[in-house]
């Protein structure tokens, strides 16, 4: 299996590094032996310059995660873990060439991380927020790009952000445990040097789909509060709701009202 797949996986196309991966989700699928051993030893052994094959086990691992998310999770946490280090948005010493493919890489494990927590939802949200506070730097990293792409994604239902609605059935239930994951990500993002800005970029959108969504804005005027329980992430909150504005509407009532629903928490 591996001889018939590595040619693509060695490929220098995009397209057939997808092939490649299709491939051998559809053999994992239709339970071909030795594709876990073939996708595990793909995706975290050090091929120097054989990005490909990396790349190859990364999506699919992804695309399993739905059947095997829990062998899909190990093995991708284990690359991650075998990294020479995580790509940082701010770092830029190794010089241009070598950061950008650091940040292909990060895309590729984030892309899997991502498709991972939205497809399994709790199991997987619950993994990774084990790892928020730990000194696994990296891990850390790509959970926290995970789930900010995760926030971008819109549910095709009602066309609000899909961890908004996630977050309001989360508060909702007797267990609130998946609701404090959720803020505890979004409290993380806030503080994080590199994150904080792209986490701001999306709330501002959540704010903007509150004011014309009555639904959006019940789950903001509780999440909100909940993330602004230290003065840095106060005063991030509570300045993007005096800013937003529009250049014809001007200011959001929505923003309005969540600023004082913070200001009074």
């Amino acid at each position: 299996m591996a001889l018939l797949i590595e040619p693509w996986a060695d490929d220098d196309q995009f397209g057939s590094w997808l092939t490649a991966a299709n491939a051998l989700t559809m053999a994992q699928l239709l339970e071909v032996p030795a594709v876990f051993r073939i996708l595990h030893d793909w995706c975290t052994a050090d091929y120097e310059g054989d990005e490909g094959r990396r790349w190859t086990a990364v999506r699919a691992y992804g695309l399993l995660g739905p059947v095997h998310y829990e062998h899909a999770l190990n093995a991708l946490l284990e690359a991650i873990r075998g990294q020479h280090r995580p790509y940082d948005l701010e770092d830029e010493e190794d010089g241009e060439a070598y950061a950008e493919y650091l940040k292909e890489e990060a895309i590729q494990f984030a892309d899997a991380l991502e498709l991972l927590l939205l497809a399994l939802r709790r199991p997987v949200l619950r993994a990774l927020a084990e790892h928020l506070t730990d000194r696994d730097r990296a891990v850390r990293e790509y959970a926290l790009l995970a789930f900010l792409q995760a926030c971008e994604q819109p549910d095709e239902a009602n066309d609000r952000p899909l961890v908004l609605n996630w977050y309001a059935q989360a508060a909702a239930a007797v267990d609130h445990t998946d609701a404090h994951h959720l803020i505890a990500f979004w409290q993380a993002a806030l503080a994080h040097r590199a994150r904080t800005a792209k986490a701001l970029r999306i709330l501002r959108g959540w704010v903007l789909t509150a004011d014309r969504d009555a639904e959006a804005e019940a789950a903001l005027t509780s999440l909100l509060p909940a993330l602004v329980t230290t003065p840095a992430n106060h005063s991030r909150v509570s300045h993007l709701l005096r800013t937003v504005r529009d250049a014809d509407k001007g200011r959001f009532p929505a923003a309005d009202r969540l600023l004082a629903r913070i200001s009074t928490s």
